[in-house]
């Protein structure tokens, strides 16, 4: 009996052994998987950081915190950071944070990771293409600006920008049209003679000065009180911004001029830019096509309701004959030295 109950248990312990051997031999490819599945896991996340250490990149602007292109690029610029797996990072200052366009040009130039959103005017120093692109009722049309971004007219003004002046453009649309706000009505240039006008670059104030009016300069952010005080009767903006600016509360007059398209492009130097991955040029590219789409798109949705919005307020609107102001954009070219040929080149590449 008892050799029975030791050859029993000695059979048991075999299958016990060969139960352990068979899971064991099962279970060492498992193992064996797993660990390659997280060694390849562990290399493919070595792999998506393309940079030793994160790009990160102030972004400026003169647009309002509660804007529209600020709430557009705060999404863009946050897809960007996950798509490149936190190796580009952004913080976005609105309202003139970092000071006034030409000053965080001066910035950009000087060396600081810094992106600044602004208009084609902003380029005027550096570009007689783009100063040109940038004059009153040069564009009849919102998607006129999409239109010259696809011409070879633009990669040549994109590219001779970056070579001659070390600001790579990598972006953009337009923010809609620019119309005038003010505490006196605007019907016909002589009423612009007769007031100080917030313009937001050289180049606009001198188209004010080319109509005989008063132009003025200033931080965005102090519009309200400069208008509310009389330091200047006049500024101009896109219905969005002057909207989220609630400058109808010191304004009794909204005229659509619609002098300006407002195209707008986003800068850095062309060194920093050069220096981000192709990869990660690809996605910020894209990125920003959509971005600027998505600006668009609600700009063109919004623009009426807007209106009624400072009708609501008790805003006077007041429709001109945009006629009357056009031709002073002839003698604006004259003032800012600028060759009627290139207005020429843009109407080329336009088809017209």
């Amino acid at each position: 009996m008892k050799k029975r109950i030791v050859s029993f248990g000695l059979a048991t312990m075999m299958v016990m052994s060969l139960t352990a051997c068979s899971n064991n031999a099962a279970s060492e490819p498992e193992t064996a998987a797993k660990a390659e599945s997280a060694s390849s896991e562990t290399e493919a996340n070595e792999e998506s950081h393309l940079l030793d250490k994160p790009m990160t990149f102030k972004v400026a602007t003169t647009q309002a915190a509660n804007g529209l292109w600020v709430k557009y690029m705060t999404e863009a610029y946050e897809e960007i950071t996950e798509r490149t797996n936190g190796d580009l990072v952004f913080e976005i200052y609105p309202d003139s944070e970092l000071g006034k366009n030409d000053d965080c040009v001066e910035q950009i130039l000087a060396g600081s990771s810094m992106i600044l959103g602004c208009g084609f005017d902003t380029m005027t120093n550096f570009s007689d293409k783009l100063a040109v692109a940038s004059c009153p009722y040069v564009f009849q049309d919102m998607s006129e600006v999409f239109q010259l971004e696809q011409t070879d007219w633009w990669d040549t003004a994109v590219t001779e920008l970056a070579d001659t002046s070390n600001l790579q453009i990598f972006a953009v649309g337009t923010l809609g049209y620019r119309h005038f706000i003010s505490s006196e009505p605007i019907r016909t240039p002589e009423d612009i003679q007769k007031l100080i006008v917030r313009m937001g670059s050289d180049l606009m104030r001198n188209w004010i000065t080319a109509m005989g009016g008063s132009p003025a300069s200033g931080a965005w952010a102090d519009n309200y009180s400069n208008i509310q005080t009389g330091v200047f009767h006049t500024c101009e903006a896109t219905l969005d911004l002057l909207w989220s600016s609630a400058l109808y509360e010191v304004c009794d007059y909204l005229i659509l001029s619609g002098h300006s398209i407002n195209p707008n492009i986003s800068i850095m130097s062309a060194e920093n830019w050069n220096k981000i991955p192709k990869e990660y040029q690809q996605i910020m590219t894209e990125v920003m096509e959509k971005t600027m789409d998505g600006i668009y798109e609600e700009t063109v949705e919004n623009e009426s309701q807007i209106i009624e919005d400072f009708k609501a307020e008790g805003v006077e609107v007041l429709e001109v004959d945009k006629s009357v102001f056009a031709p002073y954009t002839s003698k604006l070219l004259e003032i800012q030295g600028l060759d009627p040929a290139i207005l020429d080149g843009v109407n080329e590449a336009l088809g017209r």
